[in-house]
């Protein structure tokens, strides 16, 4: 660690240089870290997704040539069928 007060015995000194590399790479460190745990997460949620089923709101045309909605789990409609 640097002392900025007195002179270590090896000559080394706290310089601005110093502190910057130390503060640039703790920096990156920091990102480094982000980035991992963002990488995880994403993994997290793309597995979940491909695990959990599938639920859709699909239009269905009716035979006036209006659109209603249809709520579909797995590709199978919900509830009543037409």
């Amino acid at each position: 660690m640097c002392m900025p007060m007195r002179q270590s015995t090896s000559g080394a000194t706290c310089t601005s240089a110093a502190l910057a590399a130390t503060g640039a790479s703790a920096g990156v460190v920091h990102i480094l870290w982000l980035a991992v745990a963002l990488m995880i997460l994403g993994g997290c949620v793309l597995t979940a997704a491909k695990l959990a089923p599938r639920v859709a709101v699909e239009p269905v045309r009716r035979p006036d040539g209006h659109y209603r909605l249809r709520l579909t789990w797995n590709g199978r409609p919900v509830g009543r069928r037409d």
